[in-house]
């Protein structure tokens, strides 16, 4: 009886075992990134596979690869037929109308600069293969053929190709103000040390110009010192020079002003002589009230004149 009751329960948890695997869903998709990254050149690969029903179906495994280095950028991709059109969607939008072949389904796009080809893309069925020559080829188209990889992955594996462009512009975007910002904030920095750089420049002339200035006023108070001394002492001499009938060069500077000199001539000029001469002017001078009896009168003479004072 024991026998019978386990041969019935193994019997009921093979037929369960049975029908859990007949409708359980089927594995995920396998996927596997890889990547080198040498000084010279990078490459990764994109691969998914699906199976349905324990069985692969023909058409249904999706290949990408992706490699890069410092000359050259390429992209290969086999994936579902029904995800064509997708991808001659990205295409036609990125790189306009391609060249139809003889196949229906086979397109081409090529771009050349003069005798060397900057980029080929070829789609058919369900391959594509696309080359780009970035020794001949500005930052810019480089840029766009990798965002343009993005955009030819998402379509083979079913994402939003539209959402993807959105994010993509808007991160060109991002990094376009990024790169103003960055621009803008080293300009920033290269005025702000040209600032500096003026200031110490101006103090360095002030500071100078306060020495000279601080000099200039100890010159000049040591030459008004030694102006004043140097006056006393013509003064010392004037004096001197007067006791001793001299007179001074602004004396006889005034004297021969219109205004102080006597131009009438002397009569018989060859006959006088000085005491005579001297007391007739004193004489005159009592008579005009020009002196008192009890002034001091100096006379003085040159060459060519005779001075009074």
């Amino acid at each position: 009886m024991k026998a019978i009751i386990s041969i019935i329960v193994t019997c009921i948890l093979l037929s369960t075992a049975i029908v859990n695997a007949q409708n359980s869903p089927p594995p995920p998709p396998v996927i596997s990134n890889h990547s080198d990254t040498t000084s010279s050149s990078t490459s990764s690969s994109y691969n998914v596979s699906r199976r349905v029903d324990g069985k692969n179906k023909k058409g249904g495994n999706i290949s990408i690869s992706i490699s890069e280095n410092t000359s050259s950028y390429s992209m290969n991709a086999r994936f579902p037929e029904n995800r064509y059109s997708a991808v001659y969607e990205v295409l036609s939008k990125e790189l306009g109308n391609g060249i139809q072949g003889n196949n229906k389904n086979k397109y081409r796009w090529i771009s050349n600069a003069g005798s060397k080809e900057v980029y080929e893309v070829e789609l058919w069925d369900n391959r594509l293969s696309l080359d780009l020559d970035k020794d001949i080829s500005d930052q810019n188209l480089i840029v766009n053929f990798k965002t343009l990889s993005k955009l030819i992955r998402n379509a083979i594996s079913g994402k939003d190709v539209a959402a993807e462009r959105q994010t993509q512009n808007l991160q060109r975007q991002a990094d376009r103000l990024q790169r103003e910002a960055d621009h803008m904030r080293r300009e920033s920095e290269r005025m702000q040390r040209e600032a500096d750089r003026l200031k110490r420049s101006q103090d360095r002339i002030q500071e100078q110009g306060n020495r000279n200035a601080a000099r200039y006023e100890r010159d000049a108070q040591r030459l008004a010192v030694e102006g004043a001394r140097i006056a006393e002492e013509a003064n010392r001499f004037n004096r001197n020079a007067a006791d001793r009938g001299g007179t001074s060069a602004v004396v006889a500077s005034f004297l021969k002003l219109p205004i102080t000199k006597m131009t009438v001539p002397f009569e018989r000029t060859n006959n006088w002589n000085w005491p005579n001469a001297q007391n007739k002017l004193i004489e005159q001078l009592l008579v005009d009230k020009t002196i008192t009896s009890d002034s001091e009168v100096v006379f003085s003479r040159d060459r060519n004149d005779i001075f009074v004072n």
